[in-house]
């Protein structure tokens, strides 16, 4: 009356049963449980027994290696088989069940390789439509035979428990219904026998990122099993494999070969290689008989492993496969590492002994924005027509490959996309501002001109040209998101950097170098960028380039060589320099609450070491809107106050009139009198050291920020002249707005009328010429008549009104 407790979720697996699996090193016992005796492991004692219990002995699980069992079910195809007791930590946990696994080789994969490795017997009872072939229970179908067994358990003695519970079990990935897991006869390839070739084949491939090949896909071949080529379906390649009924096989390697041992004369132009036609076809066996094709079809994925020379026609055309082979470079997701990649390197070491492939890019997938695989069912799908719809195919091109690095998940972001759009607007509106003046003063690029080039232009030259050979580097590397992170951040500098420091050079009447070194400058780099940018937004690129070149076709053009004579690496070193200190200024305005439209008296730069910036002080003046850069230590004043934790009970009811007074000494005599005598005597006040606090600050109207190279100091005190000046940028800032909503064409003339009291009327005059500059108008003081287009301002607390009459 002694039994192995087992714990099973598919009894209909039990009529299989042919070992039970222990672990070695756990603790098992044998317990007492009612009329019974039962052995499981010590650890689920309490879990699987409901009710008192006696423990008659313990010892670890590998005492009962091979200890034989008799049949779980007393039917007959369990007649004759050898059940025992075998060891398998690998299938054996502690989390649910009894620690004794039932298993079933014929009906699992882990049972199956538990079964090759003690020899046991492989049972598998189920056909193909889930209903058993023995008996008591032929033709049930496995889910209902459940039930049934569960009730031979019971009238036999052998069912200890039955409950529900909700386990994880394998489904269909399509259809979502569950899996029936069965031993069938299959047809393989010997994988194993050549695992040591692919993993030495392996070494030759460059992996993109590196730790793919040598980790994931390297651990993958290492433990490659032998792969199961055929398949029980109707459509695919059929499996070119002829059986006759005396066990001869033929296996078939071309047409000719079939036509050439056929039964009956094939016609080879019309034949249909798939089913059925195939299986009319009959060949000669050596015994006399015919043998007929067998059933199954090939895997699908043996297909693609031949996908690296079947589509250069071979063997039918061996000089393409001799140039071509192998493929230079191949790209998929990060599932491939066991499909694709795995297929393509199996097929051609089998057949050629040679790589399919020298790169491989390995991408991840595109997820949600919380990380969450898209499906119908989440309704989180983001449909890429809809992206392009709303945003530009270009842009959702140039987003994929800019938002991650290829080889981790993207996880899709609106916000990421319109962050991609704001750039392009960025750009086409360089295009858009160079395109107009350019035309204005028909330029023509294939014209000998006189140029100047100035420190920005040959910055933004060298930018560009070092651009070239960072792009040319990160796509041979097959690092895109490299490229567009580069060529974003470059567009970006153009825009906010070097057109903000030329626009008013293509201002300058006639044919002056330099304004025309701008144009030369902005037409080099717009039609390069339009040409790098090429194989990520074809669109965008092909029309900027035919516009700017009436070229035919930027995609006919050669990758772009970068000019090594352009590339001034200290100008980008100290350009960048620059950058700094002008965004120190910006948030030192901050700081003090000035706009960056009004101008600021000076700049003041201390630097930690010796740097000459004199070539840049224009560019630093104009980009900060400074009168004054002045390079120098900024020397801090010395305030003296009293130390009035000493002074106090020192001096009691005088320490506030001597407290008074050191708000009018001279802070510097009264730090070396102490530093010479010990003492300093206000009146008839005699005050030592410990009396004083000496601190140090910069003058009131300073404000001071901090760069990796210095400090940069802003005199945030403005004069009425440069007050005057800012209230003439206000003007100027509205009057531009006036003139974008009124869609007026950027050099069109207008008159602009403006009404306003007496104390802002004399800002107007002061810069008439500066404000009708800037805004392409005629100043007039006073409220315009007829047909205008005017706007109420309140600017610094001065109500203003402004008119527009085209």
């Amino acid at each position: 009356n002694e039994f192995i407790l087992i714990w099973t979720t598919t009894p209909w697996t039990l009529p299989a049963n042919t070992a039970i699996a222990v672990h070695p090193e756990f603790n098992y016992v044998k317990v007492k449980f009612g009329d019974e005796i039962l052995i499981l492991v010590k650890e689920r004692l309490d879990d699987a027994l409901k009710g008192e219990y006696e423990i008659l002995e313990e010892f670890k699980g590998k005492e009962l290696d091979s200890l034989e069992y008799l049949p779980i079910l007393d039917i007959p195809v369990q007649e004759g088989i050898h059940h025992r007791v075998v060891m398998a930590p690998e299938i054996v946990t502690l989390e649910e069940g009894t620690g004794c696994v039932h298993i079933a080789p014929g009906h699992g994969e882990e049972d199956f390789d538990v079964g090759k490795k003690y020899h046991l017997d492989s049972l598998s009872p189920v056909d193909e439509a889930g209903r058993f072939t023995i008996e008591p229970y032929k033709g049930m179908y496995i889910r209902d035979a459940n039930a049934v067994i569960i009730k031979d358990l019971e009238e036999n003695g052998r069912l200890l428990r039955e409950e529900r519970i909700s386990h994880r079990y394998p489904h269909c990935w399509r259809c979502k219904t569950p899996l029936i897991l069965r031993s069938t006869k299959q047809w393989f390839l010997a994988v194993s026998k050549i695992r040591d070739e692919l993993l030495e084949k392996n070494m030759e491939i460059e992996w993109i990122p590196e730790w793919i090949g040598s980790g994931r896909f390297e651990n993958w071949l290492k433990n490659a099993k032998d792969w199961c080529i055929s398949r029980q379906r109707y459509w695919n390649t059929p499996l070119p494999i002829w059986r006759c009924e005396c066990g001869n096989i033929e296996v078939i390697g071309s047409i000719k070969e079939l036509a050439e041992k056929s039964v009956r004369e094939i016609d080879t132009e019309n034949l249909d290689l798939h089913r059925p036609q195939i299986d009319k076809v009959k060949l000669k066996c050596t015994c006399g008989k015919e043998m007929s094709r067998v059933k199954d079809v090939i895997d699908v994925w043996f297909d693609s492993g031949s996908a690296s020379w079947a589509n250069l026609n071979y063997p039918h055309e061996k000089e393409k496969f001799k140039e071509l082979f192998p493929a230079d470079f191949i790209t998929e997701g990060s599932d491939q590492t066991r499909g694709w990649f795995y297929s393509l390197l199996v097929g051609s070491v089998i057949a050629f002994d040679e790589i399919p492939y020298k790169r491989v890019l390995y991408h991840g997938f595109t997820l949600d924005a919380n990380g969450r695989k898209m499906s119908k069912s989440l309704g989180n799908v983001v449909d890429p027509s809809d992206v392009i719809e709303k945003h530009g195919a270009d842009v959702l091109r140039f987003y994929m490959l800019w938002a991650t690095v290829p080889w981790e998940d993207l996880c899709f972001s609106w916000e990421g996309v319109a962050s991609v759009e704001r750039m392009f607007n960025i750009l086409w509106n360089v295009y858009s501002f160079s395109k107009t003046y350019m035309k204005l003063d028909n330029f023509n690029p294939d014209k000998d001109y006189e140029l100047k080039l100035e420190h920005e232009d040959r910055w933004i030259l060298s930018r560009f040209n070092s651009l070239i050979k960072d792009s040319t580097d990160a796509m041979e590397r097959v690092y895109p998101h490299e490229f567009c992170r580069s060529v974003n951040d470059f567009i970006l500098e153009l825009s906010r950097w070097y057109v903000k420091l030329v626009r008013d050079r293509v201002w300058i009447e006639g044919d002056d170098p330099r304004k025309i070194s701008v144009y030369l400058t902005l037409h080099r780099i717009l039609t390069g960028i339009s040409l790098l940018m090429a194989p990520v937004t074809p669109h965008l690129s092909e029309y900027m380039y035919r516009e700017l070149t009436n070229g035919r076709s930027v995609h006919l053009l050669d990758w772009p060589v970068a000019d090594e004579n352009l590339i001034d690496k200290e100008l980008e070193e100290n350009m960048e320099i620059v950058q700094q200190i002008v965004e120190c200024v910006s948030s030192a305005r901050q700081k003090a609450k000035i706009k960056l439209r009004w101008p600021i008296p000076r700049v003041i730069i201390a630097l930690k070491e010796e740097l000459d910036l004199t070539p840049f002080e224009g560019i630093i003046l104009k980009a900060c809107n400074a009168k004054k850069l002045e390079i120098r230590d900024m020397k801090p004043e010395l305030v003296v106050k009293p130390n009035l934790s000493v002074l106090g009970p020192k001096f009691k009811g005088d320490a506030r009139k001597i407290s008074e007074k050191l708000k009018s000494v001279d802070a510097t005599k009264v730090k070396d009198s102490i530093e010479k005598t010990g003492e300093f005597r206000i009146e008839k006040f005699v005050l030592s050291g410990d009396d004083l606090i000496f601190e140090t600050r910069i003058p009131e109207d300073i404000v001071a920020e901090e760069f990796e190279k210095g400090i940069v100091y802003i005199d945030s005190k403005l004069s009425s002249e440069l007050f005057s000046e800012a209230m003439a940028r206000e003007v100027i800032r509205r009057i531009q707005e006036m003139r974008k909503e009124m869609d007026l064409e950027e050099l069109e003339i207008v008159n602009i009328f403006i009404k306003c009291d007496k104390k802002f009327k004399k800002f107007i005059e002061d810069n008439k010429k500066f404000i009708e500059k800037e805004t392409r108008g005629r100043i007039k003081i006073g409220k315009a008549e007829g047909k205008v287009y005017e706007k109420k301002w309140d600017i610094e607390g001065n109500d203003v009104l402004i008119s527009i009459v085209k």
